[in-house]
């Protein structure tokens, strides 16, 4: 998150619960320092939530916005409704790789891409609800040793392909980002895509 766009959400909180009192530079600082780490579409979200929740006129403190942003069911409802998207727009056909390592431990963890995209719509109740599980379960483990996490998750395409001894890496293969600036990795070709489509 830059500061120009930590600045704009900082400016929408105080006009609507300060509009008399405008923040200081030291008070934008301060909380810049908190949250530069956190990405800004996570940050903007948990603005609205406060947006949305808090009653009284005061300048949210630090607390009530982590608040949201710290939330494992909110993160883990986000992600399975990326992953929903990911699955209807593409199928197991295609190789995906999500923004969040933590979709990827889950999923492959359930049994992959090919095996979560595949399955009955009579059977998503119960898929949801071990995603939900899982998800809030490794969030809550603070993962920081991405190693046994795969990069990518595979689709039929690649998969057939490399058993075939094709060498067809990026021809099937999708970025699934909440960042629309996010760049290509190196060596690869990839379609990519917002989390918004």
């Amino acid at each position: 998150m830059t500061k120009k766009e930590f600045a704009e959400c900082m400016q929408g909180l105080q006009e609507i619960f300060t509009p008399n009192n405008p923040l200081s530079t030291t008070k934008i600082e301060f909380y810049y320092k908190l949250f530069k780490m956190y990405p800004i579409e996570d940050f903007k979200r948990a603005c609205m939530s406060v947006i949305a929740t808090k009653k009284i006129s005061t300048f949210p403190l630090p607390a009530e916005i982590l608040e949201y942003l710290d939330n494992p069911e909110m993160k883990a409802n986000q992600a399975l409704e990326r992953v929903e998207k990911a699955i209807n727009r593409y199928g197991y056909y295609y190789s995906v790789q999500f923004d969040d390592p933590i979709i990827h431990k889950v999923i492959d963890n359930m049994g992959g891409w090919e095996w979560i995209s595949s399955q009955k719509i009579e059977d998503w109740k119960w898929i949801k609800k071990e995603f939900l599980q899982k998800y809030e379960m490794f969030y809550k483990q603070n993962i920081t040793n991405t190693s046994d996490i795969p990069d990518k998750l595979i689709g039929y395409h690649e998969r057939m392909n490399n058993a075939n001894g094709y060498d067809m890496a990026g021809k099937f293969f999708v970025i699934i980002s909440e960042d629309k600036n996010i760049k290509s990795l190196p060596n690869l070709s990839k379609k990519e895509i917002t989390a918004n489509h």
